[in-house]
């Protein structure tokens, strides 16, 4: 029950950042009109991290029983 916690603690921290650092982002990088290599790895490292961590969340926070897993599975790959 622990781990559950600090995984918890870690999303927020990782959220939190990347709420803190988009302003700057968009000043940086959405202003800008052409895409370089280094801010197509800044993307690609960034919203990566963000949305990677989605299945893991809904695997450690989503209760699965019964029915409701057929009905995520459905929802997820439909």
């Amino acid at each position: 029950k622990g781990e559950i916690y600090i995984n918890l603690i870690s999303f927020t921290i990782l959220y939190y950042d990347c709420a803190l650092t988009l302003p700057a982002e968009i000043d940086r990088f959405w202003t800008s009109r052409t895409i370089s290599w280094v801010s197509g790895f800044y993307y690609l490292n960034r919203y990566l991290t963000l949305f990677g961590h989605i299945p893991v969340m809904l695997q450690d926070y989503w209760a699965f029983e019964g029915s409701s897993m057929a009905q995520v599975r459905i929802t997820l790959t439909s």
